[in-house]
């Protein structure tokens, strides 16, 4: 009995540990991001904490364009460039490290910090990472190396091409990583929420590698990881990838016309007229979409190149789906939906058969995507019970339905065919409800509607609609199927010469 009673001692004093420590993050993150100046705050933990960070002038580099890094900290750095499969390293270098101050409202103007190294690698084009290791800290940032521009009709290439050119286009959501990261002491998800945050300062969520820490809660789940699953399931079927930042589209030259097929994945939450334009303009030469993204074009949103900035006034009457209600300019087949927000569900089969499915041995009924690892067990703005329970959860997995999905609307096409939803409860903050842990209406209209349509470019549309599809790639054999299907149905087609 004494032994007994120790033990339910012993567990009593944990539970209550961990929640002290619940509530003091929580109570800590809530005061430090409410208060209005936490630049300053911000500016004086950077002076009296100093430690490894850097960022780089741009996401995209032409061919042979230098990349210069930004870098702050003591001592030497060594830093590697290497491809994101980590079979080629193309630059490793050391240099030295010294403090670098930031300037007033970094989140907003950038960190402001003169260069430290500049990197000219020769490389084959393709996804890449940057990294920074100063013997006590490890930094990463993506970048990506574009390839030549196609030459213009009629016109000889200077040179042969060192390599056969690629398919296919992955834009990464870059836009996304901007908006939710908080580093210089605000982002546009803190409670002291700037509409404008800067490119110019270190990128979290870009690291393929980011690890699941509790100080990264609010951005793994949604961070270059993700992504990095599709990548690897191309390159695996030696399906290979050019990689751009969201800009690309904003941009809108030629490059992107190039390719047979546009990927999306995870988050791709901010876009801008332009981009929307772009994207019409592609499928409508003939191009295809391949989309694994849930929440997908959220907030209409404004791109300064020159500035490197992002803006967004976040309000429901700046959503696309008010803005483009009838779906004249989303072209994705499925729009933003707050049902389900925050739970993760299976799909299940909607269909007697279909391409799509070709191989997975899925009929009508049954469920696939039962595993993610996008999953956001704690979530700021939730209420404290929500998030020591998350606490409690962490190191669960989520399912591929979830955190945010798109659903079919007055905008979808006609000849939309809707292939699964997610079995995700219909109410809105479920904060971290899943599948079949939690009791809820499972069967309910809340999960993420899978489908593609034929474009009349000529192209497919196929959408996954959901944020957690991405991270459901390593463990689920079905999903990985149905990915290939839809690259292998449009590359096979080949509507035009390829350069």
């Amino acid at each position: 009995m004494a032994r007994r009673w120790k033990r339910i001692l012993s567990y009593s004093v944990a539970i209550s540990i961990l929640v002290a420590l619940s509530f003091g993050s929580w109570a800590a993150f809530t005061l430090y991001y409410s208060f209005g100046n936490s630049h300053v705050l911000f500016r004086l933990r950077h002076h009296c904490l100093p430690q490894l960070d850097f960022y780089t002038n741009a996401y995209t580099y032409a061919p042979a364009q230098p990349i210069t890094v930004f870098a702050s900290g003591n001592g030497r750095a060594r830093v590697l460039l290497y491809d994101i499969f980590r079979q080629d390293t193309v630059a490793d270098t050391t240099f030295s490290l010294c403090f670098q101050p930031v300037r007033e409202h970094p989140s907003v103007t950038g960190a402001g910090w003169a260069a430290s190294c500049v990197l000219r690698p020769h490389a084959p084009s393709g996804w890449y990472v940057l990294e920074l290791a100063d013997g006590t800290r490890t930094r990463r940032q993506s970048v990506f190396l574009a390839p030549n521009n196609p030459s213009p009709a009629g016109v000889a290439a200077a040179a042969p091409a060192a390599a056969p050119r690629k398919r296919i286009a992955m834009l990464l959501c870059t836009n996304t990583w901007n908006a939710y990261n908080a580093w210089g002491g605000q982002s546009l998800y803190t409670p002291n929420y700037t509409p404008t945050v800067s490119f110019l300062r270190p990128q979290w969520l870009s690291d393929p590698w980011l690890p699941d820490l509790l100080t990264h809660q609010q951005y793994q789940y949604q961070s270059a990881a993700k992504d990095r699953y599709l990548a690897e399931l191309l390159h695996t079927h030696r399906l290979e990838v050019d990689v751009y930042d969201m800009g690309e589209l904003e941009r809108a030259d030629n490059r992107l016309k190039q390719y047979e097929l546009i990927t999306l994945s995870t988050h791709s939450e901010y876009w801008t007229r332009n981009m929307l334009v772009h994207l019409n303009a592609y499928l409508a030469q003939g191009g295809s979409l391949l989309s694994l993204s849930g929440n997908t074009a959220a907030y209409v949103s404004s791109l300064d190149l020159a500035q490197q900035t992002l803006s967004v006034h976040k309000s429901e009457a700046n959503l696309w789906m008010i803005e483009d209600s009838a779906g004249g300019l989303r072209p994705f087949g499925t729009g933003t939906s707050f049902f389900g927000f925050h739970s993760y569900a299976p799909y299940r089969v909607l269909v007697d058969s279909s391409w799509v499915f070709a191989g997975t041995a899925l009929q009508k009924g049954d469920f696939f995507g039962k595993k993610s690892d996008c999953y956001d067990y704690t979530y700021s703005g939730a209420p404290l019970s929500s998030i020591v329970r998350g606490l409690m959860r962490r190191g669960s997995m989520g399912c591929a339905s979830g955190m945010e999905v798109d659903k079919v609307y007055r905008g979808t096409p006609a000849n939309f065919v809707l292939l699964a939803t997610g079995l995700n409860p219909p109410k809105g903050d479920n904060f971290g409800l899943r599948w079949p842990e939690d009791p809820a209406e499972w069967q309910g209209g809340g999960g993420a509607d899978m489908g593609y349509y034929c474009h009349k470019g000529g192209g497919i549309v196929f959408c996954a609609s959901s944020i957690a599809c991405s991270g459901a790639l390593p463990y689920d054999t079905a999903l990985q199927r149905i990915v290939l299907n839809v690259a292998n149905k449009v590359l096979q087609k080949q509507k035009r010469p390829f350069p």
